[in-house]
């Protein structure tokens, strides 16, 4: 509705008042198909990222999941060898008691029998306590044999960041294409079809009314392209992407040191078993000779070494397969 007389008395106004109604239909923009197109794109799109995120939490709980498997197979590994040990210190516990009651042997030597006899009864106890109860018997089977596996690792010259963190790489370029879909909307051209019935009420003569098409187009102005803060959030993906690439390099040349250093110590031990076996295998013949020189105390001391250095090597071996795990 005009007003009269209107802001200069010179003023022209040939209608009084207009009423106008119809329909638009967006071609490109806001509310069109291809928005609801590109709107369905970009949610695939956060789906499909959100899936690759959800897959590399995944991962993590995967690796938990083969740790403990590992701790479960090397505990009953070690519950193996304790087992043959109790024997041992068993029978040597029930022969220094007999030996005590016949006073043909001290309190001490009866004491310190029973003392090794409970200390090893206790660590079978405390393993079997710990064992535990979600891995089936399938995996057991599966990965008896793991502690007998000589685990190695890539050469170090294989560590290199543009190799590195490839699934991330891609996430990363997901959200880049997020961010770039996400331009607002007033950033691209919009298109209307319009259809229109109108009716003009003259102040001189009467009303009138008429149909009426049209188009209308916005096209978003932009001097020189100013793009710095999209261009700036781009950079930052890629720039934070490196800095983990090189920290994960840091972290893998530190893991491989620390196996290597590892694989040392083990063959260490082992050298240390086989010079034990060597002391229990001449026992064993002074035994067969039926020398007087043979001492059950000393095969039971040498027996006890040796369970140690087995536990020790087990301890060892179970590090590396942990570590070779989570390296790669």
């Amino acid at each position: 509705y005009n007003f009269s007389p209107g802001i200069s008395e010179t003023e022209d106004v040939f209608f009084r008042s207009r009423i106008s109604t119809g329909l638009d239909w967006v071609i490109l923009g806001e509310g069109s198909m291809q928005r609801k197109k590109e709107a369905k794109r970009i949610f695939n799109q956060q789906f499909r990222r959100d899936s690759l995120q959800l897959n590399l939490q995944n991962n993590s709980f995967s690796l938990h999941n083969r740790q403990l498997l590992l701790q479960h197979i090397f505990d009953l590994h070690r519950l193996e060898i304790l087992n043959k040990y109790q024997e041992i210190v068993q029978m040597q516990a029930v022969y220094q008691n007999k030996m005590y009651q016949a006073k043909l042997g001290s309190s001490a030597d009866k004491i310190s029998a029973d003392n090794q006899s409970q200390a090893v009864s206790g660590m079978i106890d405390v393993y079997k306590n710990y064992l535990s109860q979600n891995i089936p018997d399938h995996l057991v089977k599966q990965y008896w044999n793991i502690p007998y596996v000589d685990v190695v690792l890539p050469d170090l010259s294989a560590i290199n960041a543009d190799n590195l963190l490839k699934e991330e790489e891609v996430l990363v370029q997901m959200q880049k294409d997020l961010l770039s879909s996400r331009q607002k909307p007033g950033d691209k051209p919009s298109l209307r079809a319009k259809f229109r019935y109108n009716y003009y009420d003259n102040a001189e003569q009467t009303g009138r009314s008429f149909a009426s098409v049209g188009a209308s187009l916005s096209v978003p102005i932009r001097f020189g392209k100013d793009n710095r803060s999209l261009a700036y959030e781009m950079a930052a993906y890629d720039d934070n992407l490196y800095a983990e690439k090189l920290k994960l390099k840091d972290r893998l040349t530190a893991q491989h040191k620390d196996f290597y250093l590892l694989k040392n110590k083990l063959f260490q031990l082992q050298n240390e078993i086989s010079y034990v076996e060597a002391l229990l295998k001449n026992e064993t013949e002074v035994y067969q000779k039926q020398n007087k020189n043979f001492s059950p105390a000393k095969y039971i001391e040498y027996a006890g070494m040796l369970v140690q250095k087995k536990l020790a090597v087990l301890d060892v071996k179970e590090q590396l397969c942990e570590k070779y795990v989570l390296f790669h």
